[in-house]
Order: C-alpha cells, then structure tokens, then sequence
C-alpha cells in the first residue's frame, strides 16, 4: 500500500500549538488542524530531543500463546534482543523504546492480529529488516516467537499506512511531530478533570535528594503514595517524558492530583526468572487546566513513555478522555486480564501504598 500524504510539518524542529486564543478546533477534521498547528506561531516551543518515529510491527498468531503476564513489554524485548544478537545488530543504536498494545492475561488465539510498536530512530529504519527476518529464522526461546507469531509487515502508526519491507528505510515513516497531535492538545486543554491510565508500569525515579541510602526499586522510584501526595508529582512525571528536554517555567503550575488508585506491580521476564522490575500501575485523577506545554507533554507520554525501561515497554499511559481524538491507537480492544479487574471500572481493586 502505498503511503498517505505525510502530514504539514511545523518550521523547523520545534513544537509549537499556540496561545490559548490560537488553539486549534477539537472537532475540525485532522487535516486542518494540521494547518492550523504548521500556521501557529504564537506562544512557548516545545523541542523534541531527537526525532522518533512511530513503527508497528504486525504478526499473526499461528499457535495459542497462553502463559501471559498481565504486561508484555519483557516477553517482547527478550524475543527483539534475541534477534539482535541474530542478526549483528545493537538495539541501543536504532531502537528508543517498545509498546506492546495488547496486555493482560487473556490468551492469544489463533487468527488474532498483535501488534508491537517501536519508537525508532529515523537513521536505524532499515535496521527493522534485517531484525524482523531474523526474529522469523531463530531458533524458538518460549512462546513469542516465530511458531507461535507470525510477522505480517509493518505499519506507520500515526498515518496507518503498510509499508513493503522493500521500502523500510530511512525517510519510510516521518516522525513524529506536533501537527499529528494538535488534536489532542487542543481537547485536553478545555478540560479540568482528566486521568492518567498506566498502561504499563511506571519506573520513575525519585527526585534528586529524596532516595534512600537502600537500593531496592522501591526506595529508588516512585510510589505509589508518593504519585498521590507530592505537592510536585506531575511536574515530575511530565519533566521525564522520554526524548523532550527539560522545561522551563512552572508547566504543571495549576495542576494537582486529586486521586490515586494505584499499586507497585513487578514484572519477570518469564515464570522462572527470579528477578523482577517493578513500577506503579493503575489510575491517577488530575485536575486543572492544562497549560500549552504541559498538555503537549501529556500527549506525548502516551505515544514515548516516561521514566525508565522504554526498551521493556514500561511507562506508557494513556488519557481515557482523549480516546476519541487519539492520533493512533493506544490498546488492542483484545487486551485484557480475567483474574483482575480494569481499574477505571473498579476503584476497589487498588489501594493506595
């Protein structure tokens, strides 16, 4: 298929939606909110760090998978590091971080469509061929892998367009820009109650003096409580959205926690691997109106993540109020967990610890 016409591109490299007189209409069509955004000049930039695009691996289930944890990310970067290893290749020198869209327990079938997404550098795209091959040609280490998983192709996540792996090289996916997510931001912003949904753990470390002389992940990173009760937590929580620089200013001025349901989940690589990674899951409520900066930056964990293990897919979160303005999906409508309830559904699933 060949690819959509690539979105308007805003001057330069910086990111920039414009005063909140400027903001663009929630409910125009996407394509001339692109033209509002790349006609915005007005009001603070937002640069990214470096350029990122979006990448979604496809793959069919040929046999049942059934032995899942409730987050994927380890079984997804244990198979990629795999075929790294396979094919000569470095993950840190092309691959950012990975978002498995479907999570949770419930089994994969066969004839069900998963799909992985990767954030990229734009030099390291035609490194995706040569690892996608070997990841179909290794010898199998557990279920993800190419007798159970089926590699399809690969799809630009933001444009939705499939992309031959003939053509899989550098300038194949744009990346990601601030005109795909004028939409977002302009809705976020006429909010003053919204939520962030972890949909995978959240490893964050604590702000500078605030650790403990232990080195346990939980006196290193942030709880669960402290997410709740720190005067600072989203400002800290946006300040570390991955691949931004750091911000000036009072961004989070305004905004507060008003609720948690959270708790510390750990992940393993598999049942018999004895040490975990853990981070916080679950619901935070927020309120107050975003600022220009502060709802770009909102946005953007969504779709980049926050704090650290990006390569283990740890993280991501997702705004349920913006569900119908997402410029790409964010979860497989296959995800879910039987064992557990969805913690937007169920308040008395989590506790505060």
């Amino acid at each position: 298929m060949d690819l959509l016409e690539k979105s308007l591109w805003l001057p330069d490299k910086a990111c920039s939606l414009g005063s909140a007189q400027s903001l663009p209409d929630p409910k125009a069509d996407p394509v001339s909110l692109a033209q509002q955004a790349s006609k915005t000049c007005i009001g603070d930039t937002l640069p990214l760090l470096q350029e990122t695009c979006l990448v979604e691996c496809l793959f069919a289930v040929r046999r049942p998978v059934r032995s899942l944890p409730p987050v994927h990310g380890a079984r997804w970067s244990a198979w990629l590091r795999f075929a790294c290893r396979e094919a000569h290749l470095c993950a840190e020198d092309f691959l950012a971080g990975l978002l498995s869209l479907r999570h949770g327990t419930n089994p994969f079938l066969p004839g069900d469509i998963v799909t992985l997404r990767l954030m990229v550098e734009p030099a390291g795209l035609d490194s995706l061929v040569p690892l996608t091959r070997a990841m179909q040609t290794m010898q199998p280490q557990g279920e993800f892998c190419a007798e159970h998983l089926d590699f399809l192709g690969f799809r630009d996540a933001v444009r939705r367009s499939l992309i031959p792996a003939r053509a899989m090289d550098k300038g194949a996916v744009p990346p990601l820009h601030c005109a795909d997510l004028a939409r977002e931001c302009a809705a976020l912003r006429t909010r003053t109650q919204w939520h962030i949904h972890f949909v995978s753990p959240l490893r964050l470390t604590l702000p500078a003096g605030q650790k403990t002389g232990r080195q346990t992940d939980k006196d290193r990173f942030c709880s669960a409580r402290w997410l709740g009760e720190a005067p600072d937590a989203l400002a800290h929580l946006l300040g570390h959205v991955r691949r931004l620089s750091p911000w000036v200013g009072a961004p989070a001025e305004g905004l507060r926690v008003e609720a948690t349901r959270l708790r510390w989940e750990d992940m393993r690589y598999n049942a018999k691997h004895s040490k975990a990674i853990g981070g916080v899951s679950g619901v935070l409520t927020c309120s107050g109106r975003p600022s220009e900066e502060a709802a770009l930056r909102l946005v953007l964990g969504q779709y980049l993540g926050a704090g650290k293990n990006g390569r283990l897919g740890l993280g991501f979160w997702r705004i349920p109020e913006l569900d119908d303005v997402h410029c790409m999906p964010l979860t497989d409508p296959k995800s879910g967990d039987r064992a557990r309830p969805d913690p937007l559904q169920d308040q008395a699933s989590f506790a505060d610890a």
